[in-house]
């Protein structure tokens, strides 16, 4: 399989090796034709990534890995749910949740009822709809109160205490 070049509408002329571009066995819902994604890292946006569409240059979803801000946040899965993406190994999976910037950052929320999950050995994922779940598709990013600064990639392993990292991470401008 070839490289993709795409001119996209956020991050103009991107080219993706074919090893880096994920294929969506279950579409984010209400994006049906889209089906080819890549994250894009941005060190200015960490811990936000983007979910650029190689189907479609204007669309692209911000996402966070969701336990950085719930670090309780889980998600059961029965092991059918997951037999389209080949989860072989749990470790394999990334788990990644889509942030709705508001123009008052305050209000910015984290869809944590429908997860995207990828697994990075098969570059296969899908969004999950967790439907008992507690969680909503709209939590709030932030608990009230909390202050958001910037904090550079090198400052947070993933061994670090996620609640301290989580209040040094800004909400990128869009």
């Amino acid at each position: 399989m070839a490289q993709v070049t795409l001119q996209t509408t956020r991050f103009g002329p991107i080219t993706v090796p074919p090893e880096r571009i994920i294929s969506m066995e279950k579409p984010v819902l209400g994006f049906e034709s889209s089906k080819r994604f890549v994250i894009v890292e941005h060190s200015d946006m960490f811990p936000f990534v983007w979910f650029q569409s190689l189907d479609d240059p204007d669309l692209a979803f911000l996402m966070v890995n969701p336990a950085l801000f719930y670090p309780e946040y889980t998600i059961e899965v029965n092991i059918k749910e997951v037999e389209d993406i080949e989860v072989d190994d749990h470790s394999s999976v990334e788990t990644y949740s889509i942030v709705t910037v508001a123009d008052d950052r305050s209000e910015t929320t984290i869809n944590l009822q429908g997860p995207i999950v990828v697994n990075v050995d098969t570059q296969k994922a899908k969004q999950l709809v967790l439907s008992q779940s507690n969680y909503s598709v709209r939590e709030p990013l932030m608990k009230s109160g909390e202050k958001l600064t910037r904090v550079a990639p090198g400052d947070v392993s993933k061994d670090a205490a996620m609640k301290d990292t989580v209040r040094r991470v800004d909400i990128p401008e869009l």
